[in-house]
């Protein structure tokens, strides 16, 4: 007999703190060991760079957690 699966609400929330979380501590943490940079140019770059690093970390996150959620929903 298949039992009905539990509502996902609560792995939404965390789903979404953990994204969110990860996006800000990577960009926290590249961001603040940039070296001192000769242009503002250079500088700018850099940290587009780390902003664009941390956004990949938390999509790759993100899918992660979709592929574990679309497993269990297959399981069921």
């Amino acid at each position: 007999m298949l039992r009905e699966p539990r509502p996902a609400r609560w792995w939404i929330v965390l789903a979404a703190i953990l994204v969110g979380g990860t996006v800000y501590a990577v960009a926290w943490w590249l961001l603040r060991s940039l070296p001192p940079l000769p242009t503002v140019a250079d500088e700018v770059t850099a940290r587009q760079g780390a902003i664009q690093t941390a956004l990949a970390v938390g999509a790759g996150i993100g899918a992660a957690i979709t592929v574990m959620l679309t497993f269990r929903r297959l399981r069921h």
